[in-house]
């Protein structure tokens, strides 16, 4: 009877181990939880791992929700800085119309990075305004030069620093400065004013072509706390061009493995043929190779997917991942991972993949080639 008893209880247990549900996966914040978090996170009583956190879960928020809870307090000028540095950290846009009358507060810095960060309409013609009118030894003409060198400018701006260096008296204070500005947008290196003028047509030619700008939905992966540059990695406004040796290295977090999402990723092959993207599993790695102007997946030494791709241009990579734990009867690693497809130019390289185990990290290296990536962001679903 004991037993009998034993074997019951036995399988009692096994039972209930095996029907128990799922632990819940994270959800998104609804809007009630939104407006609480910014709340506390504006009210400037949180402690600085609580911002963090907070910061961490309106992450995983839909950008309506955000958008429609995050705006700039009226009345109240020390909230102001909190709430503009979330919007930045968020990637929340249309603040900074009601945000540039607060410019010259203690906010200054968290304003001009704001408005650069997510090109607000009229930020950076007013940032370097204030770098050509401004005294070069007070704080607010730091904070313009420090912020220039850090953000991309639109082509029209662009402009405007070359005609002011143009200007500028071979003994002017600001040359120098403005001169490190026009190298960091142009992606120049260490060329003299002389060589950028010489070679000012193909430098402007490039520029435009680097420096498109990407809509971006989700989290955007090229912010610096995100993105690890490894080897020649230089700043293009706001893009970056990897030289040969160069590697962008974005790790997975939590949500990656929790939630469905897109990817989308920009690539502009410049020259070579060893830029590769690599998507790396616990179980697998996907990499896809340009080569002799193709976007080649290979399998083993006789399979391969192959997409045309183009030289000097922009290349979109595509990735919409599912998750697969509502397949049934297949292997936990299966079920665990995703169903993925990815594309190139809205075309299919991969219809019907998978990303087995807990994804690592997306990778973008150059080898001993060059290329520029931007417009590389995660939406989770």
């Amino acid at each position: 009877m004991n037993t009998l008893r034993l074997t019951i209880c036995c399988l009692a247990v096994l039972f209930l181990s095996v029907a128990a549900p799922p632990q819940a996966l994270s959800q998104a914040p609804g809007k009630r939880e939104v407006s609480a978090l910014v709340k506390e996170y504006i009210g400037g009583q949180a402690s600085s791992a609580r911002l963090a956190e907070i910061t961490a879960r309106l992450r995983e928020a839909q950008r309506s929700t955000l958008t429609g809870a995050l705006i700039l307090p009226s009345g109240k000028a020390a909230e102001v800085g909190p709430a503009i540095r979330l919007a930045t950290d968020l990637r929340v846009p249309g603040l900074f119309s009601a945000a540039r009358k607060f410019i010259d507060s203690d906010h200054e810095d968290a304003i001009v990075a704001y408005g650069l960060r997510l090109a607000e309409k009229g930020a950076a013609e007013q940032v370097f305004e204030r770098w050509k009118t401004l005294a070069q030894d007070s704080a607010s003409w730091a904070v313009a030069q420090k912020h220039l060198l850090q953000f991309g400018l639109p082509p029209t701006v662009i402009f405007q620093v070359k005609t002011c260096l143009d200007t500028l008296a071979k003994d002017d204070a600001k040359l120098g400065p403005g001169l490190s500005i026009l190298r960091f947008q142009l992606g120049t290196g260490e060329k003299n004013h002389a060589e950028i003028l010489r070679e000012w047509p193909a430098l402007i030619a490039e520029f435009d072509n680097d420096t498109r700008g990407f809509a971006i939905t989700g989290n955007d992966l090229l912010r610096p706390e995100v993105c690890e540059r490894k080897g020649s990695v230089l700043p293009v406004s706001g893009n970056w061009r990897l030289n040969a040796g160069g590697m962008l290295v974005c790790n997975a977090t939590r949500l990656w493995n929790e939630r469905a999402f897109n990817v989308n990723l920009r690539i502009r092959p410049i020259e070579g043929d060893e830029i590769k993207f690599i998507i790396e599993c616990e179980s697998m790695t996907w990499t896809i190779q340009y080569s002799d102007g193709e976007w080649v997946c290979a399998f083993g030494d006789k399979h391969k997917l192959v997409i045309a791709g183009k030289p000097r241009a922009w290349n979109e990579f595509r990735i919409e991942a599912k998750l697969r734990t509502d397949i049934p009867g297949t292997s936990a690693e299966v079920r665990d991972g995703r169903v993925c497809k990815i594309m190139i130019g809205g075309k299919n390289l991969v219809e019907n993949g998978v990303l087995n185990g807990n994804m690592k990290a997306m990778r973008i290296q150059s080898g001993s080639s060059r290329c520029t990536v931007g417009g590389f962001n995660i939406e989770f679903r």
